[in-house]
């Protein structure tokens, strides 16, 4: 895109993304195991250096692997499961800018570009 006449690639947009997933199932589908790998590549972020030191981004989001698995049992006409979701526990730190001051000049909640919470 371009931004005052300098082409730039979009905010948030990972150059590069890939999934595999994998499953296997036993005879007649009594038991599923199921496993996802996502991984999400370097992406730009929003410009924050005209902001104060305290509220300045890096220029770049990290590469990062997401992981999840999945045991599905089929008993009769019911499906029992488990699973789990982000199996690395990657979070971004402090996602939102200035959060101790919502109502103040840098408050910035836009700058989320990877997951918040936990496997």
């Amino acid at each position: 895109m371009t931004i005052d006449s300098t082409l730039l690639d979009r905010p948030f947009v990972s150059k590069f993304k890939g999934v595999l997933a994998l499953s296997y199932a036993t005879n007649f589908k009594k038991w599923q195991f199921d496993f996802t790998a996502n991984y999400n590549g370097v992406s730009r972020l929003p410009n924050t250096s005209n902001n104060p030191v305290q509220y300045q981004r890096p220029s770049k989001s990290p590469a990062y692997t997401m992981l999840y698995a999945q045991i599905t049992k089929r008993y009769k006409s019911w499906d029992f499961y488990i699973g789990s979701e982000n199996l690395t526990n990657f979070t971004q730190k402090n996602p939102i800018i200035s959060a101790e001051n919502p109502f103040g000049k840098y408050f910035d909640t836009s700058m989320i570009w990877g997951p918040l919470t936990e496997g």
